[in-house]
């Protein structure tokens, strides 16, 4: 974290103000000793003066005979205050003991003598102070002097003995006042009176910092007259402190970022975005203040993001938040405009419509300054594809798995947690799902597609059809063959490999990629020795190849289709039906949904064996009848009820046969290990067959249905039989 302290010596110096420190301090060694001079130094807030000074004090103490160095801080005195008593003692203290005083010891105590006598009639001179508007500052204070007699004790007679004193010894000091553009527009006219009419004894030189625009605003107010002109008259060496040099503050901010992001492991791409962003952001910064406030912003967003959301993203927000913050209400209310992937184009017309619609809304957040609208539309469409698209700025194509695949602030979800707070909710394992697409073996990738959710999985399948075009061919058989493996087939139960169209479709993609020849090859190692269950997420990959060339159910043939060749495809057919021939299949084995359409092609590539294992085997036992039928049931819903019916494609499904085993299904062991999602659709399989063979109900057996509510009482009812 970035504190606004200034610095405190040359040699920390980052901005090349060294070299201006030592030109000042030494104007300020070689000054006369006659009189007193003010140095005014000016510049914006966070334009480094106060570091500035800081500097001129190191190089005064490295000069020849080193000038008394006095730092008044009038912010610690309220506005009412009389500041020339404290100032007063401060002086005859320094003056007194301080590292460079040469005053002998004597010549030093009447020195605080007359100083302390000085600042007490000065202090019962109730109207001293008071000041006459439009009058010089030297004859305003002379005019009140003026009254007091011609003792010895007058104000005009003890300011000489102090100024006679200060010749004597030889004594030179430099005051240092900072911050005056922060005080009162009272306190600033009372530092100026004491600057120029109460203090301004011969060698005591006077170094003011301040914003100048800000000390003409006050002096013009309480002086009723024109503040710069009145300035002028007070300080005698203006400098103006140049903004930064733009280079040395891009270092800086470029230094700060590396800093914060090396204990942060980024690709090749990501760091290439957080350059590509530098720019784009650099342009609001104007001072060292505003490189440390984004980068203490930077910070604690990056954190707050728990490794949820692309570095260069956070660096937008953060930017945003700083120099913008009033954006975010529009944000959240834009988000559907702002979120999401990007097609890749865009109508003129419209993008046109599109972008004076948002530049309406941006000005009106922004109180119409146009520079910052641009910095503002720029920085949207660098996090937001879509807005980027919307607007016609660019026709950028992206897709919302790779938005959420690269931790993208546009992916929905990540745009939700991060302006909700909520983002240590959202974990994905970016690292180890690219780096497992680009270089992982189909065991590593298998075993991480078993370990992550429907949504991950899903996520990590689009990024390697868009990836595709890049990885090797080696690689490509790596994906297929995890995805093989894995159980992607399973349409009712979105585990695993996850979403059923997500899955096949990638499949598609990918094995396009790969080729004809490298996927009939792979596609037949990978049928060869399996067991049933290792074959059911092929089952409908086989399928639909038939079709395409067709074979079986299909009756026109698809060429665009074929994605292995017809021999591959015979081979293919001829190791399932060798494996399951020799395959101990249990009932439980059926509650995958592929499995029905892998019995489908067992019957069609070898009746024999499949009437042998299959219709007199494992469809004997109740539990295996029920879960085979259970595939044949459908979904519905409506306005107030949604459930299950059964297919009117339901073959040679016995409705009576059904009806009677779920007496004993409802008592098999087995039947309860399953997942209650599938005991749930068993027990709806019950209540439409026994609604479908009801002839006293009227109802026809494709419109038998069963609500949720049915199947749970059906389900809680076989519970309670089996316990009694």
């Amino acid at each position: 974290m970035n504190s606004d302290h200034p610095i405190e010596s040359c040699p920390d110096d980052a901005l090349g103000r060294a070299s201006v420190a030592r030109r000042v301090a030494d104007q300020l060694a070689l000054a006369p000793m006659d009189h007193s001079i003010v140095f005014g130094l000016y510049g914006p807030w966070g334009s480094g003066k106060t570091s500035l000074l800081n500097m001129v004090c190191e190089k005064l103490e490295g000069v020849d005979n080193p000038p008394v160095i006095v730092k008044f801080n009038p912010w610690n005195y309220t506005s009412s205050e009389n500041l020339a008593t404290p100032f007063l003692a401060l002086l005859s203290e320094c003056i007194q003991h301080g590292a460079h005083s040469t005053i002998p010891e004597k010549a030093a105590r009447k020195l605080s003598k007359t100083m302390k006598r000085y600042s007490d009639v000065l202090a019962s001179a109730a109207d001293a102070f008071n000041w006459v508007p439009a009058v010089g500052v030297v004859s305003t204070l002379l005019r009140h002097i003026g009254r007091d007699d011609e003792k010895s004790a007058s104000p005009t007679n003890l300011k000489n003995r102090l100024s006679k004193l200060l010749i004597d010894t030889n004594t030179r000091v430099v005051v240092i006042i900072d911050d005056l553009d922060r005080l009162s527009n009272d306190a600033v006219r009372s530092v100026f009176q004491l600057v120029a009419a109460v203090a301004d004894f011969p060698g005591v030189n006077y170094l003011l910092a301040y914003d100048l625009n800000n000390v003409i605003k006050a002096l013009g107010s309480v002086q009723e007259c024109e503040g710069e002109r009145y300035l002028e008259k007070i300080v005698q060496i203006p400098i103006e402190l140049h903004e930064p040099n733009p280079g040395s503050i891009l270092e800086l901010l470029v230094d700060g970022l590396n800093q914060l992001l090396s204990n942060h492991r980024l690709s090749d791409d990501e760091v290439n975005d957080v350059e590509s962003c530098l720019h784009l952001v650099f342009r609001r910064i104007r001072s060292v203040r505003d490189l440390r406030r984004l980068l203490n912003v930077f910070e604690v967003d990056l954190a707050e993001s728990c490794g949820g959301v692309a570095p260069a993203d956070v660096l937008v927000m953060s930017s945003l938040r700083l120099f913008a913050p009033r954006l975010f209400p529009w944000i959240s209310a834009r988000r559907n405009e702002l979120a999401g992937g990007a097609r890749g184009g865009y109508e003129l017309a419209l993008a046109k419509e599109k972008r004076d619609e948002f530049s309406k809304e941006l000005r009106s957040i922004l109180n119409g300054d146009d520079e910052a609208e641009l910095y503002v539309f720029d920085l949207l469409c660098k996090a937001f594809p879509r807005f980027e698209n919307n607007c016609g700025v660019r026709a950028v194509g992206v897709s919302e798995a790779m938005l959420r695949l690269n931790r993208r602030i546009a992916c929905p979800e990540i745009l939700d947690g991060y302006l909700s707070g909520l983002l240590e909710r959202y974990s994905f394992p970016r690292e180890d799902a690219l780096r497992l697409v680009k270089t992982g073996s189909a065991d590593e990738l298998g075993a991480f597609f078993a370990q992550e959710g429907g949504e991950v999985s899903s996520t990590v399948l689009s990024a390697a059809v868009e990836l595709a075009p890049s990885l090797s061919s080696a690689q490509l058989e790596n994906i297929v063959r995890a995805m093989l493996r894995s159980g992607g087939g399973n349409s009712k139960d979105p585990t695993l490999m996850g979403l059923f169209s997500v899955f096949w479709n990638s499949l598609e993609h990918l094995i396009r990629e790969l080729g004809k020849e490298s996927a009939s090859r792979l596609m037949v190692e990978e049928t060869r020795g399996r067991s049933f269950l290792e074959l059911v997420p092929l089952a409908a990959f086989v399928n639909e190849q038939e079709l395409s060339y067709a074979r079986l159910a299909g009756d026109i043939e698809k060429p665009d289709e074929q994605l292995i060749t017809l021999e591959s495809l015979i081979e293919v057919e001829r190791n399932i039906v060798s494996s399951l021939r020799g395959a101990e299949i249990k009932p439980a084995d059926l509650e995958d949904g592929g499995s029905r359409m892998l019995l489908y092609l067992w019957s069609c590539f070898d009746s024999e064996s499949y009437d042998r294992l299959v219709t007199n085997g494992v469809l004997r036992e109740p539990l295996g009848y029920a879960l085979h039928a259970m595939h044949y049931l459908g979904t519905f819903a409506t306005g107030t009820n949604h459930g299950w019916s059964l297919s009117e494609s339901r073959d040679d499904i016995d409705l009576p046969r059904l009806c009677s085993c779920m007496g004993d299904v409802a008592e098999s062991e087995d039947f309860w290990k399953l997942p209650r999602g599938t005991r749930r659709l068993v027990a709806a399989l019950s209540v439409c067959a026994e609604k479908a063979v009801d002839g006293a109900s009227g109802v026809d057996w494709y419109r038998a249905t069963a609500s949720e509510r049915e199947a749970d009482m059906r389900l809680r009812s076989w519970a309670a039989r089996l316990i009694s």
